[in-house]
């Protein structure tokens, strides 16, 4: 943060070296500012539009509000209905080319009853403004408002593939971090395990039949465990309440994708264990307090039985009555009445 700081610096520099002379004026509520000015410039008019350059930091943690990098210029009327009374009383004296220091402690900001998550009190929020241009007629003020906004536009692009590049960095490293972290595990517990193209390891308990792909159904038993040994899922624990086989449609998969990975490589009746790296599970986000942020996961499976298209639909129609009687069934059990019963009969 500290280099971050830096970059912006001179800026502030630069206006305060000019305005050492100048003294702060103070205002109700608590706001100080000073404006820096030739006395040469344009002199700003009720109405009339103007173009600034604004900086902002948050001193004492260096935090940047606005930088070179999300600064975009602003075009704002000098009209006393549009901005709030103290800044309009700085803002018409201005004369275009000046400079302008504000300083607002936050101690005065919170005491009016502002709820801003991030401000402490005992700091000072920092802005400065340059005066790029007074605008008093409609053609150069639009001209202007298209420029800012073919700027502004650029910029936002600028931070987003910056934001990809960055991601994307991050994501290349963690599969590194995760994949030496299952390498080693494996090695240190003598597991021979297979390494799918996209990164999952699977360990074969025992061979099934057939091939399975993206176009069919698999029913599976399951149980999912962090590395320090923990479940934190399974359909055959009891404790875990869902105990019968689960269906994965692999042509519309909603699993993760260690899962889609590592079945794959397994049959009907097949026993496997997936090793599967955070990227191919929850990721950086983790997944509730079992699982947490870049965790691999391990997955204990069996493949119960292979569904062709057909045979799959029906199975999810089937799974999705039985879910919706047991909603149903729990929803009545907690206001004090008895299950339905199932439209066969059973409950």
């Amino acid at each position: 943060m500290k280099s971050k700081f830096l970059v912006v610096l001179p800026f502030f520099m630069a206006i305060l070296l000019v305005s050492c002379e100048t003294k702060f004026k103070k205002l109700a509520g608590g706001i100080e500012y000073k404006i820096i000015s030739n006395g040469k410039g344009q002199l700003i008019k009720d109405g009339h539009h103007f173009e600034i350059t604004p900086y902002a930091i948050y001193t004492k943690k260096d935090s940047i509000l606005i930088t070179d990098e999300n600064r975009v210029n602003q075009i704002v009327t000098l009209d006393s209905t549009r901005i709030p009374p103290a800044y309009y009383s700085i803002f018409k004296q201005i004369r275009e080319g000046d400079s302008i220091i504000v300083k607002e402690k936050t101690d005065s900001i919170l005491s009016k009853g502002s709820e801003i998550p991030w401000m402490k009190k005992g700091y000072v929020i920092l802005q400065s403004f340059k005066v790029q241009k007074i605008y008093t007629d409609s053609a150069s003020l639009l001209e202007a408002q298209k420029r800012n906004m073919v700027i502004g536009r650029a910029k936002d692009s600028i931070r987003y593939f910056k934001k990809v590049k960055e991601d994307s960095i991050a994501a290349l490293k963690q599969i590194l971090v995760d994949d030496k972290g299952l390498k080693e595990y494996l090695t240190k517990n003598k597991i021979t395990a297979t390494k799918t193209t996209s990164g999952t390891y699977v360990e074969i308990l025992k061979a099934g039949t057939g091939t399975i792909n993206d176009s069919v159904g698999v029913k599976v038993n399951y149980t999912g465990k962090t590395f320090d040994g923990k479940a934190f899922d399974s359909n055959i624990d009891p404790q875990f309440g869902h105990v019968s086989p689960y269906l994965v449609n692999l042509a519309q998969p909603e699993v993760i994708k260690g899962w889609i990975d590592g079945l794959k490589q397994l049959g009907k009746g097949a026993k496997a264990r997936f090793y599967i790296p955070s990227a191919l599970g929850y990721g950086a986000n983790g997944n509730g307090a079992a699982i947490g942020p870049n965790a691999n996961l391990m997955f204990e499976i069996e493949v119960v039985d292979v569904l062709n298209k057909v045979q799959t639909e029906a199975a999810q129609k089937e799974q999705m009555m039985k879910q919706q009687m047991e909603m149903m069934k729990q929803q009545q059990m907690q206001q004090g009445g008895q299950p339905q019963q199932a439209p066969d009969g059973s409950k």
